[in-house]
């Protein structure tokens, strides 16, 4: 899927289906919360993190740089905390439309 298309697709998403999500106890919008692929946890974060629970959040590309590792973050219809282990955007021509983490449940 082309990067333009994807990150239009997930602007949507965030927009009609997202949570309220919080960083560090601060509202930072709606994100898109998923359990993450056991694949794709062992490729970024190593085997003994793919025995833990893992989620996938996206967010919107304007909080690049507003969460980092280590970072705690809510959603907030559920209660759902994370641990935040990976960071990463995608960008179209520079501009970062979708970030995207990995993060540990403290909580489930």
């Amino acid at each position: 899927m082309d990067a333009t298309v994807e990150a239009r697709l997930v602007a949507q998403l965030l927009m009609l289906q997202g949570s309220p999500t919080t960083v560090n106890g601060s509202a930072i919008g709606n994100g898109l919360w998923t359990r993450a692929e056991p694949n794709r946890i062992q490729m970024l974060m190593g085997d003994l993190v793919a025995q833990q629970a893992v989620y996938e959040v996206k967010l919107a590309g304007s909080l690049w740089g507003q969460v980092h590792v280590g970072d705690e973050v809510t959603n907030v219809a559920t209660g759902l905390h994370l641990v935040v282990r990976w960071v990463d955007v995608s960008d179209v021509g520079g501009v970062p439309v979708v970030v995207t983490l990995l993060g540990i449940a403290l909580s489930e």
